[in-house]
Order: structure tokens, then sequence, then C-alpha cells
């Protein structure tokens, strides 16, 4: 009897013991880190290079970790690991260097939440690394400070920029590069303007606040003509001040806005060879200062005698256009619809001549378009550039060439960065201005025209 009792003694023993180192290798993990699959996340892939791929989170609460992984149904591997420097960014990109198959993968990202311990995936099928460098490029400048104002001369071949230091402070500086010799020269260490609209490679005007000594307060502002050869200062007149007052100078004209409170009569049309001005009364609110093809009020062309040219293109409502060339009457405009909630749109290429459409995508896209700028479009490449906004799209945005055989565009350049302001300077080569510096790009010479 006891020596059963012993037995039965060692045998409880052994029970706990391996009770205890039981719970110790598989402890309980109820409610930790538990992980969520959310494809609902919003989420963008913007291609930067062949072996190089950005994701980006518009998701400030994502703060903790970030993790992307290569998965398939026999392995998965690890591509990086993101842990943010900073908090509260409005922006969360994990950037990714690695040499991508040619065949389609499947990825994960995993994110935490800033205060969470869920672990939130995110699964990205069938992705397939696509890198488009067809256009080549070159920086010219690279800008040291914050870009303020900018414009190129009607011929082309000089570029004025004004740089702001980020100090809030100190003085801008203006600057002319020249687009052929590559010289950028200091024109001002001091500079009191803001709007520069170039008359030529010598000649530009300004605006600014400062009249003399004397500060202009509420909407008016001085509008000056400045010549670098004789160093002339002309004042104009006086204008109203802030964006959309002030179009590019085309064909030796410009259209400026009065201040808001001087008459009924809005605007002026300004004869840039002797400054011979024009009152006119036009919804300047509309104006595209950017264009530099014609003078635009929204999809009214402003005519050299200071009329307006309309075009009615097929009853269209929602169409918005983005060159015209009056040689060959050609029209190219996106056809577009907002959704719902009103932020993206739905766009599609269409261009007219003689009325006639020659161009037009399948289908519209949620996506934003801009057109390379100049004159004489219908000379040149339709070349666009495309963001799209659906994220199984995020990777192709860059630069696209359209043509009647190709209408639904082929990627040229992929660039996935928005901020574009372009520019043809010659029928081959275009300027592109972004915050970070000056850009030119060398279309292939192989594109039909």
């Amino acid at each position: 009897m006891p020596k059963i009792r012993r037995y039965f003694l060692l045998s409880i023993l052994i029970c706990l013991f391996w009770a205890c180192q039981k719970q110790e290798i598989e402890p309980i993990t109820e409610n930790m880190n538990p992980v969520k699959i959310d494809e609902s996340i919003p989420f963008r892939l913007l291609v930067k290079g062949k072996d190089r791929l950005d994701i980006r989170l518009n998701d400030s609460d994502f703060q903790q970790t970030a993790r992307v992984y290569i998965t398939s149904t026999q392995d998965t591997s690890e591509l990086t690991v993101l842990t943010p420097q900073s908090l509260n960014r409005s922006l969360l990109t994990i950037n990714i260097e690695h040499t991508f198959p040619q065949n389609e993968i499947d990825l994960l990202l995993e994110v935490r939440r800033e205060y969470n311990d869920t672990i939130y995936q995110i699964p990205v099928l069938n992705y397939t690394h696509r890198y488009v460098n067809d256009i080549q490029s070159e920086q010219l400048i690279a800008f040291d400070d914050y870009l303020y104002e900018y414009d190129l001369s009607p011929d082309g071949s000089t570029f004025f920029y004004s740089i702001h230091p980020s100090d809030g402070i100190s003085d801008a500086r203006l600057y002319s590069y020249n687009l052929r010799t590559r010289e950028n020269n200091l024109l001002e260490e001091s500079f009191r303007g803001s709007d520069i609209r170039a008359i030529s490679n010598h000649e530009y005007y300004y605006v600014t606040k400062y009249d003399g000594d004397k500060f202009l307060t509420s909407d008016s502002a001085l509008l000056v003509r400045k010549n670098l050869l004789t160093k002339e200062e002309k004042r104009i007149t006086e204008v109203s001040y802030g964006y959309g007052r002030f179009s590019r100078v085309v064909n030796d004209r410009i259209l400026v806005a009065r201040p808001y409170l001087s008459a009924d009569l809005n605007c002026y049309h300004i004869n840039t060879t002797n400054d011979e001005l024009t009152e006119v009364s036009f919804d300047f609110f509309r104006m595209r200062e950017p264009r530099i093809d014609h003078i635009w009020l929204g999809n009214t062309r402003v005519l050299p005698n200071s009329g307006l040219q309309e075009f009615d293109l097929a009853g269209e409502q929602d169409f918005n256009i983005i060159a015209y060339d009056d040689v060959k009457e050609q029209v190219q405009g996106t056809l577009y619809h907002f959704e719902d909630n009103g932020f993206f749109s739905f766009q599609k290429l269409v261009v007219y001549e003689n009325g006639n459409i020659i161009l037009e995508e399948p289908e519209k896209q949620r996506k934003s378009m801009s057109v390379v700028n100049g004159k004489n479009p219908a000379e040149k490449p339709i070349i666009i550039y495309q963001q799209f906004h659906d994220k199984s799209y995020g990777a192709n945005d860059g630069f696209y060439w359209f043509s009647a055989s190709n209408p639904s565009g082929q990627l040229l350049l992929s660039e996935p960065e928005s901020k574009h302001n372009t520019f043809w300077i010659d029928d081959n080569h275009y300027i592109n201005v972004t915050p970070n510096g000056l850009d030119l790009y060398t279309v292939p010479s192989n594109l039909d025209k």
C-alpha cells in the first residue's frame, strides 16, 4: 500500500511539472496584438526607380511601425521595416529598395496605429513593378530655399525665378537662368516683388506692394516694368494683388486685374510693346495664370482685340480645354465628371480638330491630368502628366504620350510626384518646375506628332 502511494504522488508531481512547462511555452495570447485585415486603408504605390518603390499611407495615425513582406504559398520574406522618426506627420511613406522580379508578386503591408497594439494587414495582390524612363531628364537647378515665383520668356530661352529663404525674414533673391547657355545669374539680392511676367530675355513686369517707401494696403499693388540692360524701372499702373490677377505675356500682351474698389471695368489689357492700357470688363476670377499658349478665362480665349472666343464642342458641358492651336483649330481637353463627394474627378482626353473628334480615350478614369504647356500644341506630341487616384493605378503615375493610333496613352516616364508645371521650350524639350528644382526633359525622337 505505501508503495502504491509513492507512485501516485510521483505521478502527480510529474503532471504538475508538465503543466507548468506547457504554460511557459504557450502563453495566453488572447487580446494581445490582434491582427485585423483591412483593405479599406488608403495607400498609394509610387514607383521611384527600377529597384525603388514607395508605399504612402494618407493617414497620420499610423505612427508606430510598418513592415512590408513578399508573400506566396511557399514562403514569406520581409522587405523592409519602418519606424517613423517623428510623430503627427500627415503622410507615412515606406521606402523600399529591392530587385523586383518581372512577374506578378503579392505584397503584405503591416502597420500599427499610435497607442494601439492591433496589427493592420493590407494585402497588395498581383503587383507588377514597372519603371519606365523613355524620356531623358536632367536637373538644371536645385533650389536651395523656397521657390516663390517664376516665369518663362516668350521665346522659351530664359527662366526667371525668385527664392525666399525659409526663415521668413531674409530678403528674397531674383535670378535668371539661360536655358541655352546654362548660365544662372543673380539679378537682385533684395527683391521686393511677387509675381514675375517675362516680356523678353531682358525685360519683365513684376508686382510689388511697395510704391517707393510707401506700402500699399488693402487689395492694391503696383505693376512695374524692369529693363535689365538699362537698369530702368517704369511704373505701369495699380493692380489687384493676389493669385489669378495676372496672365502670362502672350503675343506681346498681358491681362491684369484692377484693384477691387477702382471701377466697374475691372481689367487692363496691356500692349507690352508700348505699355498702352485698354480698360476691359472680364471675369478675371476665371483667369488661368500658368497658361502660355493663350490668355484664358476658363474655357474662353481672350483675343488680341480684347474680344472673347468661346468654344462649342459637341455640346459638352463638363469639358476642360487644356490646349488650343488656332492654325489647325485643334482643341485638346479633358471630359470629366466629379464623384459624389466632389473630391476626385473621372477624366479622359478628347481632341477635336475643325470640330471633329480625332482622338478620344476609351473611358474615363479616376485621375488628374495636366498637359505640357506651350505654343502650337498641334505641332508637338501630346504629352500629359497623369496622377491616378485608385490604389490599383497608383504605380503608373507619370508622363504619357497620346496619339490617334494610341488613344489609351503610352507611359514615357514614371514620375510619382504630383506637383508639376511643365512648359515647352522647343519641339523636343520641355522644362518641369517643382518645389525642389528645375528639370529639363528630352522627348524620344521617334514619337509621331
